[in-house]
């Protein structure tokens, strides 16, 4: 996603580039540079993921062949993901309708493809397998959108055969494969992904918990799982930190590379090395100087690791998120033509020019959205607890108290859900920082 946006800042001039003397980059500088990006995407071959498994004994060693298994499937389970992949735009549109089409996919893949996702979630490692520099995305891969709406269409018809026990586990499972899309280096949309896919889930067990009338034993046993999905919600700094791996490797770095050059893990589907041609007016050692070094820094240093969403939210707001991309190639002549001429300095404007191009506090906000209704849903499952012990919904003393102030507050958003009483039930509302999308408020409704 960062291709259009680095050319958009290299590109556009068509004087002639600077001579080596006045070069941004010596060529001890460079290589430092590019060993320094070699060693980041090498790291990712060998990252861990821990989280724990929900329910019985792990399955030892990393997820990585089990989730390979899922995305490039062979066998039976290839020909079950290929009806998926070839149905699933007009399908998708269907699933709550339930047509003929949906229902005969369910039969013929739902119980493949939910032994497939139980065998990659049992694992207590669980790196995205096609992490920056490991292995290339497949050109034709599973759809995991897909997958989690079938997986949500299963659960919904064991709920409705009586099996509700099955029905929330199956859920759960969902969700938890849902974060494990978001894991390790691979960049911001992988994180995307998995938000998207986790509210599709969420939403299900809401509906579950409204309809359903789950026992205190169920709710007993959903509580604590829930805690742990909430306790390990995908990085968002693991998503900007591979931003920066696969700017620097894909589109800097290999603009010293030649033409024949493979980088590490390979090319991602439909890139190649970028096109000198494209880059007029700036000298090519200086262009992949500053996609090395600068272009993704000032986003990670706004989202440190430990970072709550919140604070990744306002570090990496900016008025620069709407300003024009400057034309770098430009900026440097006409800094030159004023008499700046020292590398360090040139390099400083330019670092600082191009800071926060890219609005990443909205990325930032899809993943808190999930996060908040997540801790939406574990409210909920807390409040029909209180409910089974008293009869009655919690009043607003209560709801001030432990556990309920805890529970609004998930350590990784950094703002709290608001929680009202309102005629026979509750309100909860996301935090303000959270782009709703129509989900503002979320109703528990009590007995009366």
């Amino acid at each position: 996603m960062r291709g259009l946006l680095v050319l958009a800042l290299l590109g556009c001039s068509h004087k002639a580039p600077p001579s080596v003397a006045t070069r941004l980059y010596t060529d001890t500088e460079l290589a430092e540079a590019k060993a320094d990006v070699l060693k980041r995407v090498a790291a990712n071959a060998t990252r861990t993921c821990p989280r724990p498994v929900l329910e019985g004994k792990p399955t030892p060693g990393p997820a990585t062949a089990d989730m390979i298994a899922i995305f490039e499937p062979t066998g039976a389970l290839a020909a079950c993901v290929a009806q998926l992949a070839d149905n699933l735009k007009e399908l998708q549109a269907q699933f709550a309708t339930r047509v003929p089409a949906v229902l005969a996919l369910e039969h013929s893949c739902g119980p493949q493809l939910e032994a497939a996702v139980r065998a990659a979630i049992a694992h207590e490692d669980s790196c995205w397998p096609y992490q920056i520099g490991v292995r290339p995305l497949p050109e034709h891969m599973t759809s995991p959108i897909g997958v989690v709406h079938l997986l949500d269409l299963r659960a919904d018809l064991a709920a409705e055969r009586g099996d509700l026990a099955g029905a929330l586990a199956l859920e759960l499972a969902t969700l938890r494969f849902s974060h494990d899309l978001g894991r390790g280096h691979q960049g911001i949309l992988g994180v995307v992904f998995s938000a998207l896919t986790s509210e599709l889930a969420i939403d299900h067990v809401r509906a579950m918990l409204e309809d359903r009338h789950p026992t205190v034993a169920q709710l007993d046993a959903l509580a604590p799982r829930l805690d742990a999905l909430l306790a390990t919600e995908p990085s968002f700094t693991d998503g900007l930190e591979a931003e920066a791996e696969q700017t620097a490797l894909y589109l800097g770095l290999a603009l010293l590379e030649p033409a024949t050059w493979i980088p590490p893990g390979g090319w991602p589907p439909g890139q190649e090395k970028p096109d000198p041609k494209l880059l007029p007016g700036l000298d090519l050692h200086d262009a992949a100087g500053l996609v090395m070094t600068n272009l993704d820094s000032s986003a990670v240093a706004a989202c440190p690791r430990g970072a709550s969403l919140l604070a990744c939210f306002q570090g990496l707001s900016s008025p620069a998120d709407s300003v024009e991309l400057p034309n770098v190639a430009g900026l440097l002549a006409s800094l030159r033509q004023q008499g700046t001429t020292d590398p360090l300095k040139l390099r400083a404007i330019v670092a600082e020019r191009v800071a926060n191009v890219t609005a990443w506090s909205g990325y930032a906000n899809k993943l808190a959205r999930a996060v908040a209704l997540l801790a939406a849903l574990r409210l909920h499952v807390e409040i029909l607890r209180a409910v089974a012990r008293t009869g009655h919904c919690p009043d607003a003393a209560a709801l001030d108290r432990s556990p309920f102030a805890e529970l609004a507050t998930p350590a990784s958003l950094g703002a709290s859900l608001t929680l009202a009483v309102n005629g026979p039930g509750i309100e909860l509302g996301l935090p303000m920082f959270v782009d709703a999308k129509g989900r503002s408020t979320w109703r528990v409704t009590c007995p009366p």
